[in-house]
């Protein structure tokens, strides 16, 4: 077998804190088209999605045998990652880490001094590893011939004679379209679980991310925005060529469309509409897409229905106009009963994401965001506790207990948004706060025409026993 060059991993799953299904890593498939493009020996092992231990991981890992090694590290999978971090180290020192992801763009000082990478890569990464990786096979792979130049690399932190520096912040790419294609042929997508199918069937399927822009606009204030304020956006064009990729290549059945806001640009989303038909995808393909309540109309949903979505996803997050001025979202309640309404109308089922414990949130608030929940009835819910991810003003306000936040934990792996114990409020404490989100959970689901979607969510019953019992128990 040829030498590796690069290995890219994702964490373990902790099963006690994240739920068993996730969908291929869209920022690891890119990281490896764009350095597999430039040359290097690329390997993938997406432990997360792949349902891989910490043991099976690290077996792959002695065996391959990379000269550098590059981690994804999210905030509630940080301690695992110091962890596998050490492992490496331990066992091959001259192997090269790298971390990446939103929790090393964040905390790049703690990821270097701390968990003891060679080099973080802050924000999009693309440009700034294959500069990296270009660096060091030029000194041979050695990290302490490479340091002094690394300081010209834009985007990266690293550790020189004892001294946390960081580089100037790399630009955001401006043309998407010069990326090549997330590299699925590199990840074993036949051991992923798929996300959204066991939203509809029981089939085994290859479900597929696609990110057809970057970037957000609004100001969320529990929201890092690592991909920036400024949105670029993909070509229709662009899109449907990897859309056609995604289905010839890998025989992909489902898509979800991971931007943060596909019908920002209603225009553009009816073209890609209108490709996905003009290519007869919509009879090949089913679709899942996340958007705002105030982004979307009869119009483009209908669009939307025809080119084969299947459900639409809606970051709600509160009843209360209130909570939700608050929170910077930019819309009020009676927006959300719209979109709903509309949603029906046309045929589409619909996700509500609702966050329980947001800024100024008391007993009150969140009776009024379950009996909206109720009210609006989409056909799947998730509530999600309040965290204070690092970077975004609601760790701000949790440090300075501003609207009655409260931090009582800077412990990562207590950063789950269904099972942690990171953030209360003086007006809701933690335990409340715990029975409020499974009593919406039971009020929701515990109904005659919601069991069987219950059921489909809880399919894969061998992987999802551990949360679910001790979801129940704590």
């Amino acid at each position: 077998m040829k030498e590796i060059d690069f290995l890219l991993l994702s964490p373990p799953l902790n099963p006690l804190v994240e739920a068993p299904f996730f969908l291929p890593n869209i920022g690891l498939g890119y990281i490896a088209s764009v350095t597999k493009k430039e040359g290097f020996n690329v390997a993938v092992r997406d432990a997360t999605c792949e349902g891989l231990t910490f043991s099976a991981l690290f077996k792959e890992i002695l065996k391959l045998n990379p000269k550098v090694i590059g981690i994804t590290i999210p905030t509630v999978q940080a301690k695992i990652a110091q962890k596998l971090n050490f492992f490496i180290k331990n066992s091959l020192p001259e192997t090269i880490t790298i971390a990446g992801g939103w929790h090393s763009t964040a905390r790049p000082k703690e990821v270097i001094e701390k968990m003891k990478f060679d080099i973080v890569v802050r924000g999009e990464g693309e440009k700034t590893i294959v500069e990296v990786l270009n660096l060091l096979q030029n000194n041979n792979w050695d990290l302490s011939r490479s340091l002094y130049s690394l300081k010209k690399i834009k985007g990266i932190s690293i550790n020189i004679n004892n001294s946390f520096f960081s580089t100037a912040p790399r630009e955001f790419i401006k043309n998407l379209d010069a990326l090549p294609f997330p590299a699925w042929e590199l990840f074993n997508l036949k051991k992923v679980k798929p996300l959204f199918s066991l939203f509809g069937s029981f089939r085994k399927i290859i479900q597929l991310p696609i990110l057809t822009s970057r970037g957000c606009p609004f100001k969320c204030v529990f929201c890092s925005r690592v991909m920036g304020d400024y949105v670029r956006f993909r070509s229709p064009e662009n899109v449907i060529s990897e859309i056609l990729h995604d289905v010839y290549t890998f025989k992909a059945k489902e898509l979800v469309f991971v931007d943060e806001n596909f019908t920002l640009s209603k225009k553009r989303a009816e073209k890609i509409c209108k490709g996905m038909i003009n290519h007869n995808l919509n009879n090949e393909i089913e679709w899942v897409a996340e958007t705002r309540v105030d982004l979307i109309d009869k119009d483009i949903l209908s669009k939307m229905k025809a080119a084969g979505c299947k459900i639409i996803l809606f970051g709600v997050e509160s009843g209360d106009d209130n909570i939700l001025s608050l929170s910077q979202k930019g819309y009020k309640v009676e927006i959300i009963k719209k979109a709903f309404q509309i949603s029906k109308k046309i045929g589409i089922k619909t996700y509500a994401s609702f966050i329980l414990g947001l800024p100024g949130e008391n007993l009150s608030t969140t009776i009024k965001t379950i009996k909206l929940c109720m009210e609006i009835d989409p056909d799947y819910v998730s509530f999600n506790i309040l965290v204070p991810f690092p970077g975004t003003e609601i760790e701000k306000y949790a440090k300075k207990r501003k609207y009655f936040l409260k931090l009582i934990s800077e412990e990562w792996e207590t950063y789950g948004k269904q099972i942690g114990s990171s953030l209360e409020l003086e007006t809701l404490p933690r335990k409340k706060l715990e029975k409020l989100q499974n009593y919406a959970y039971l009020k929701f689901y515990m109904r005659p025409s919601k069991i069987i979607n219950l059921l489909r969510v809880v399919r894969d019953m061998k992987s999802f026993i551990p949360y679910f019992l001790h979801k129940i128990t704590h």
